[in-house]
C-alpha cells in the first residue's frame, strides 16, 4: 500500500470519528485488508463507498514559510453567503480576494468567541485592553472605535436651540446617522437626509435583487450586487422626494 492509500485511510478514519463513527481496532484491520493491492483511485473508491460524503480533494499543503494551500469543497449555500458577505463588504474593498475575505470573517469570530481577546478587552490581564487592528483593506466601524468622554467634547448650546437627536437618518451606503434637530431654530423645509426606515423599505424590498437599472435596449435588470447604492429615481436637485417611492438601487457603475 502506497503512502497517499494510507493517509487516504487515516483522514477517513478521523472524519468517521469526528462524526461520531469510531471503528474498532478489528474494524481497523479490516478495513487495511480490504485495501491492500489496491490503486489509490480504488481505495478511495472503497472508502467513499463506506461514506459517500467524505471528500477526498480537500488538503492544505504548507508552500512557504508564511503561506499554506488548502483546497476545499463546499456547498452552494456556503458559496452563495460568502459571495454575499464579498458584495456587502465591496464598498470598502472592491477587489476583495477569497483570502481577505476569510481574513474578515475569523476576525470576527475571534472577537466574539476567543476569551483572550474578551480578557484584554476587559482589561483583565494588565494591557488594559489592547485593540485589535482591522481586517486588511477594510475601515474600522464607527462602533469600534475609542470611545470619547461627551464631557470632553462637550459644547455649549444657546437655551433656544436646544438639541434633540430625534431622527434617523441613511448615507446612501447604508450608514445611519442621527439627524440634531433645533428647538426653536430655522431649518430648511427640505432637505437631501433620508430616514432609515425609508432606506429599509427600499432594501428590503429589493430582497438582494441587486442593481436595479434595466437597459433601455435590452430590457435585462443589471442585478449586480457589487457596490450597491441607494439612488434617488427623480434626481434630488430635480424635485425628487426622499420617500421610499423616489428611493432605488444601482451598483456603483449605473449610479454615476
Amino acid at each position: 500500500m502506497c503512502l497517499q492509500s494510507a493517509a487516504d485511510i487515516q483522514t477517513f478514519l478521523n472524519k468517521e470519528r469526528g462524526a461520531r463513527r469510531a471503528y474498532t481496532s478489528e474494524e481497523k484491520s479490516a478495513l487495511v485488508e480490504q485495501c491492500t493491492g489496491l490503486s489509490t483511485r480504488e481505495v478511495q473508491v472503497e472508502l467513499v463507498k463506506l461514506n459517500p460524503s467524505i471528500d477526498f480533494s480537500e488538503s492544505k499543503k504548507l508552500i512557504a514559510p508564511d503561506r499554506y494551500r488548502i483546497t476545499h469543497t463546499v456547498s452552494s449555500e456556503l458559496e452563495n453567503k460568502l459571495e454575499r458577505i464579498k458584495a456587502l463588504l465591496s464598498h470598502v474593498n472592491p477587489f476583495m480576494t477569497r483570502e481577505e475575505l476569510l481574513d474578515y470573517l475569523a476576525e470576527l469570530a475571534l472577537e466574539k468567541i476567543d476569551p483572550v481577546r474578551k480578557s484584554q478587552r476587559a482589561g483583565k490581564d494588565g494591557t488594559a485592553g489592547e485593540k485589535t487592528a482591522a481586517p486588511r483593506g477594510l475601515k474600522v466601524a464607527p462602533s469600534q472605535r475609542a470611545k470619547v468622554d461627551p464631557a470632553k467634547k462637550a459644547k455649549v448650546v444657546p437655551a433656544q436651540e436646544q438639541i434633540h437627536f430625534t431622527e434617523e437618518i441613511v448615507s446612501e451606503y447604508g450608514e445611519i446617522q442621527l439627524v440634531a434637530k433645533l428647538e426653536n431654530a430655522t431649518v430648511p423645509t427640505r432637505n437631501r437626509y433620508i430616514k432609515a426606515a425609508e432606506d429599509r423599505a427600499a432594501r428590503e424590498e429589493n430582497a438582494n435583487g441587486g442593481c436595479e437599472y434595466v437597459d433601455e435596449l435590452s430590457g435585462r435588470r443589471c442585478g449586480s450586487q457589487h457596490q450597491l447604492q441607494r439612488d434617488h429615481i427623480v434626481s434630488y436637485s430635480r424635485g425628487g422626494t426622499n420617500t421610499r417611492e423616489n428611493l432605488q438601487m444601482l451598483c456603483a457603475q449605473h449610479n454615476r
